[in-house]
């Protein structure tokens, strides 16, 4: 079972998110936050095996949240998700630290398997350029 927090502004994305990988039988969401300013704090507390940390939220961005956990917790595994097809935020996610890429229109299994490869160790990013 994988566990996972989510951080998104949001509510029916991560409705949306909960409801789709509890079907699946592979995921247990931990914690669901809609405040990235709380994120640094929950992933050291609940010490979730991956993060999905969406990109544009209001307050602290994700770009700025994903480093500041990597920071904090080198081997915590972070996913960026984003609705947006802007080509700099891969590049911004690589920066930040994020293992892994993926867009919010992807499919549940698409979701899944970018979690499994990434708890893996590899580095999941849509080729931009």
């Amino acid at each position: 079972m994988i566990r996972v927090m989510i951080v998104d502004d949001q509510r029916i994305l991560l409705e949306g998110l909960l409801h789709l990988f509890e079907k699946t039988g592979k995921i247990e969401v931990v914690k669901i936050l809609q405040l990235s300013e709380v994120a640094e704090v929950a992933a050291q507390v609940l010490q979730p095996d991956i993060i999905l940390m969406d990109i544009c939220m209001e307050g602290r961005s994700g770009i700025e949240v994903t480093r500041r956990i990597k920071k904090a917790l080198p081997r915590q595994k972070i996913i960026i998700m984003t609705g947006f097809a802007d080509v700099h935020f891969v590049d911004m996610a690589r920066e930040a630290g994020a293992d892994s890429f993926i867009y919010k229109e992807s499919s549940a299994a698409d979701f899944v398997d970018t979690m499994e490869r990434t708890l893996k160790g590899e580095h999941l990013f849509p080729n931009v350029k």
